[in-house]
């Protein structure tokens, strides 16, 4: 089956290598075989934020939460959490639960930064997406080709490498074991790392990948890409 909704993509991120889906990436930009599937320091994980409410609901501590959040619909609401599972317990989608360590920053995300900028620095951008397809919404086990919308630019690969970059950091805060700002932050941390480190001693590899797909960059041109791009 190929990831086609959050709960797919939770459970990719469950059991994936960090680097898998940029690798998978790579080999499909290179011409080869391959399907993509596409705070503050110290935060709290957010199944461990979920106790706490659960906990000041029961009456049993207080916490500084902020008043809204005891209005949203979420928690006790039709279809909420309490009604749905008798508790103010965060749904988990992975049933060991969160990591033993503090949320911020997801290391998924900062390897998507790290990984993605990479790509970018070897991959022109701009190429367009050659007979791109998306899975089949009446059959999530079959591909079919992607139709655009008449008024959507054309697919490019920055684009869909910004979109797997973000799928990947952001399935991990549906799984319900990071923040949102821990993806966005922790791209930016990759994303600088790379640009700092592995991009700068790149350029003698560059003749190695005349072979691929896409368009080579120029050996002496180093790109930087912006990291608010990647979300």
């Amino acid at each position: 089956m190929y990831a086609h909704n959050g709960r797919a993509m939770a459970q990719y991120v469950h059991t994936d290598f960090l680097y898998q889906a940029y690798f998978v990436a790579a080999v499909n930009l290179l011409g080869g075989a391959g399907t993509v599937y596409l705070g503050d320091a110290g935060n709290p994980y957010p199944e461990e934020f979920g106790g706490h409410v659960e906990v000041q609901q029961l009456g049993r501590a207080t916490y500084p939460f902020h008043p809204d959040l005891f209005t949203s619909t979420v928690l006790d609401g039709p279809g909420g959490i309490f009604e749905k599972f008798k508790s103010h317990l965060l749904p988990q989608a992975f049933p060991e639960g969160s990591p033993l360590r503090t949320a911020y920053g997801s290391g998924h995300a900062t390897v998507a930064g790290a990984c993605v900028t990479v790509l970018k620095w070897f991959f022109d951008e701009s190429e367009i997406i050659r007979d791109p397809v998306v899975p089949d919404p009446a059959d999530p086990t079959k591909l079919v080709p992607y139709v655009a919308p008449r008024s959507e630019a054309p697919l490019t690969v920055g684009g869909e490498l910004n979109k797997l970059a973000s799928n990947i950091s952001q399935a991990r805060n549906i799984a319900g074991v990071h923040w949102r700002t821990d993806a966005t932050e922790a791209n930016r941390l990759g994303e600088a790392a790379a640009t700092s480190g592995a991009v700068p001693v790149m350029t003698p590899a560059v003749p190695r990948l005349s072979r691929r797909r896409c368009a080579p960059r120029h050996p002496g041109r180093q790109r930087r890409s912006s990291a608010s791009t990647i979300r």
